[in-house]
């Protein structure tokens, strides 16, 4: 199953929230415009635009950004949506933003080597104080639900297991098994899909998510920024060894020349 063939599924398959209150928090001090790279099928977007003046939406893929771009604008009549098919290693836009978001494992479908050019073509286009904002996973060893949802730290590489069935639109089931290996620098995720609609038809897609690390990040600043601010969560709580995540934000010098 391609990527673009995904889109049609992707608001049943993406329905994690529990970043979106940290990320609503961002938008005080005044940030109105807010780019999101990528921006999948809108699973932010919809949560985005109600508080914003203009959003920017980014993704390789034209069906999510399609999708994006609709649920952004059926969530406000107001905010300017702006869809842009395009790589963000190569970001172009016409104007600059308050804040760029790359959310949930996002950076990580791109090796470290090319996520020093995500950031610096997304730093070109943040106003003075402008913020980079990135949600990384770690794929630790660690207690609670699975973080993110498609990785199990104790199933045994290549050991397929049911992650979910979930409701479509159009009434049918979709259920979706999961395995993965530990590549070291990355993982790789075999998926695969069972449509149960009018007939059953099956599928299997596969995503490579490279590792990251604070070393990483706090020698990767763009030109021009500073890391800020380093989480391990999204309540703030500083990172460590058994954190899920990494959250970093970028502050742009308001002085740039």
């Amino acid at each position: 199953m391609s990527y673009s063939r995904r889109a049609a599924i992707y608001e049943v398959e993406y329905q994690d929230t529990r970043d979106v209150p940290f990320v609503l928090s961002l938008l005080q001090g005044g940030v109105s415009w807010v780019i999101e790279a990528p921006c999948g099928a809108g699973r932010l977007s919809r949560h985005l635009a109600p508080r914003l003046a203009a959003l920017d939406v980014i993704d390789l893929e034209p069906g999510m950004v399609a999708r994006a771009v609709s649920a952004a604008r059926s969530a406000s009549a107001t905010c300017q949506v702006t869809g842009h098919v395009q790589d963000m290693r190569d970001i172009t836009l016409d104007s600059r933003a308050d804040l760029a978001i790359l959310p949930r494992e996002g950076l990580q479908l791109v090796p470290p080597e090319d996520g020093k050019r995500v950031l610096a073509s997304l730093a070109r286009y943040l106003v003075p104080g402008g913020v980079i904002f990135v949600d990384l996973a770690r794929f630790c060893h660690s207690k609670g639900a699975p973080d993110p949802d498609y990785f199990r730290p104790c199933q045994a590489d290549g050991r397929a297991s049911l992650d979910w069935s979930r409701k479509l639109p159009d009434g049918g089931i979709l259920h979706r098994s999961s395995s993965h290996r530990d590549e070291g620098g990355s993982l790789v995720f075999d998926l695969t899909y069972v449509q149960e609609s009018v007939a059953t038809q099956k599928w299997s897609s596969q995503m490579r998510i490279f590792r990251y690390s604070i070393d990483w990040l706090e020698a990767s600043a763009p030109p021009g920024t500073r890391l800020e601010k380093l989480y391990g969560a999204y309540d703030r709580t500083p990172p460590g060894p058994a954190s899920r995540r990494i959250l970093a934000l970028f502050r742009k010098a308001f002085d740039t020349t």
